[in-house]
């Protein structure tokens, strides 16, 4: 699966989801999240500006994922954590690595990883006892993804999903089907769902974006302080495109995605099948009857 590709069954794609609407598979809704990696709750960090970014969020509207690294559990500025406790909807944290020591789950060490994952989750419990802000259990590692036991471990933990710059386990080979290459979500690598995300800055950020959408994939979008370097509406014009291309999109964290992130498609007896990714999911009956919805999901039972 590749653009050039995408460009070439583009036609028949379309066609398809006209002639056959809602008996294929498809999203319930459009979904979008922006990353900032790294960053600790403090006024300014780097080229962030917090409130600033809030006031441009609420003018562009868009939702803004903090990937907050938990070695820096007990260093949050009161301010911050105000501001961000009263803009939840604009505001999202997730767990970035743990002490983000460059590739820390990048080299296979199944025990040590067992460790930080443990560790990490402490750090970030006495981080919301704190700071009274809670956190979403989905990680994002350090520079790569992680191994498959890691994936694992997260599973084993009760993680929701990851999400890095692509969404392979280290060491393996991308899906090779041509239906899961079409998804920034696969559940091939240990039954957990791993999503990719990728720069709003990239040269075909446009031409993804749309092919996203018309996917019914969620545009998840990633960068660190410096993208603001040139000032903090930076992203604004991003935000624009994306809800000019889709007016009904929901500007969500990354939790909410993982949670929402399952396809549905009518049946013929006018009920719905689901095809789910992540083992905490939320439906929501938006038709307007009573329906029954058969659940499918892949299960390892690890």
């Amino acid at each position: 699966y590749s653009q050039e590709r995408f460009v070439e069954i583009a036609p028949i794609l379309i066609y398809l989801k006209y002639a056959f609407g809602e008996k294929c598979w498809h999203s319930v809704n459009d979904y979008a999240n922006l990353v900032i990696d790294d960053p600790w709750l403090r006024e300014p960090y780097g080229y962030l500006s917090y409130i600033g970014l809030l006031k441009e969020m609420q003018k562009a509207n868009f939702h803004t994922t903090i990937a907050f690294i938990p070695w820096n559990f007990d260093r949050s500025k009161d301010s911050v954590v105000r501001l961000l406790k009263e803009n939840q909807d604009r505001f999202s944290i997730v767990i970035h690595g743990n002490d983000h020591d460059h590739r820390e789950f990048g080299v296979h060490n199944e025990n040590l990883h067992d460790l930080k994952i443990k560790q990490a989750l402490a750090r970030m419990d006495i981080f919301s006892q704190l700071t009274g802000l809670g956190y979403e259990r989905v990680m994002i590692f350090p520079h790569d993804n992680a191994p498959l036991p890691t994936l694992r471990l997260l599973k084993k933990y009760n993680f929701l999903s990851t999400a890095n710059w692509n969404n392979s386990s280290v060491g393996m080979d991308k899906p090779n089907d041509s239906l899961q290459l079409m998804r920034v979500v696969t559940i091939n690598y240990e039954n957990f769902p791993s999503f990719s995300r990728f720069s709003p800055i990239s040269v075909n950020f446009k031409s993804k974006t749309l092919i996203d959408l018309f996917l019914d994939n969620p545009v998840i979008l990633v960068s660190h302080h410096d993208l603001f370097e040139n000032g903090i509406d930076a992203f604004n014009k991003t935000a624009q495109f994306i809800n000019k291309v889709q007016p009904n999109i929901q500007w969500k964290s990354l939790g909410y995605i993982a949670q929402h992130a399952f396809l549905e498609r009518l049946r013929d007896d006018g009920n719905y099948d689901i095809f789910a990714f992540t083992s905490n999911f939320i439906i929501e009956n938006k038709h307007k009857k009573p329906v029954t919805y058969y659940i499918r999901k892949k299960e390892s039972f690890t």
